[in-house]
């Protein structure tokens, strides 16, 4: 048997070997480093000077002093250096980016979901459903639920303002007729289109798109005829 666990690399207490606390206390510094893994920074390549009892590192590429040979390696101090191998699966926290990054076995790399509060670059494509309105004389868009909207008309309608509005969202809208056709559509105030609003498609069946965007006040939408006849 290894002298060590096969997945954290814990050292195993042996028969009648001095000192156990010594080994002890190492599997629970390794434990402290990895459980819930949270690293400072992961663009050292040189221990810093002054750390902590527990500060961790994800060591960066082109490791020099203390950390030469560990590119890659997770690094905390307990009085001295503690390194840990990386497995595919392992995860840590980066404190000073507020990001967390998974190995892959190979490699770091981002792990976390999209965030809206940074750039990313999408490698696949991105969709949204439709959310679907639910149809009556008078038809409320809660813009709080997405960004693209389908109504089928079953009689004459009014648009009412939406709810859930925010400067600069927009999306479209998508009318369709029922199978009767000639269904109208009026819209509140709120919404502003340039000449009046458009004339939908008769023909039963027949899809309209509207475009639309929330103007800066957060209470105008501007709003304009994408597609129309299409069916």
């Amino acid at each position: 048997m290894s002298d060590d666990t096969p997945r954290l690399g814990l050292p195993y207490l042996i028969t009648s070997q001095a000192q156990k606390e010594v080994t002890h206390n190492e599997a629970l510094n390794r434990l402290d480093a990895l459980v819930q893994a949270v690293v400072l920074d992961r663009g050292l390549t040189a221990p810093p000077a002054g750390a902590a009892d527990g500060d961790c590192y994800l060591i960066a590429a082109g490791a020099s002093g203390d950390w030469a040979g560990r590119d890659g390696q997770i690094a905390a101090w307990y009085g001295g250096w503690v390194f840990v191998a990386p497995r595919a699966g392992f995860a840590v926290h980066v404190a000073d980016e507020d990001v967390t990054l998974r190995h892959d076995g190979g490699v770091w790399a981002v792990a976390e979901a999209a965030r809206l509060d940074r750039v990313q670059t999408f490698t696949a494509a991105q969709r949204q459903a439709y959310v679907t309105l639910a149809d009556g004389a008078t038809v409320t868009v809660d813009f709080a639920l997405g960004n693209k909207f389908r109504l089928t008309l079953a009689g004459n309608r009014t648009m009412d303002t939406p709810t859930g509005l925010a400067a600069g969202q927009g999306g479209v809208i998508k009318i369709v007729q029922d199978a009767t056709g000639g269904r109208t559509l009026s819209w509140a105030a709120a919404w502003k289109w340039q000449g009046g609003a458009p004339a939908l498609s008769a023909a039963g069946g027949a899809v309209d798109l509207i475009g639309y965007e929330v103007e800066d006040d957060g209470a105008t939408i501007t709003a304009w005829m994408i597609a129309k006849g299409r069916g």
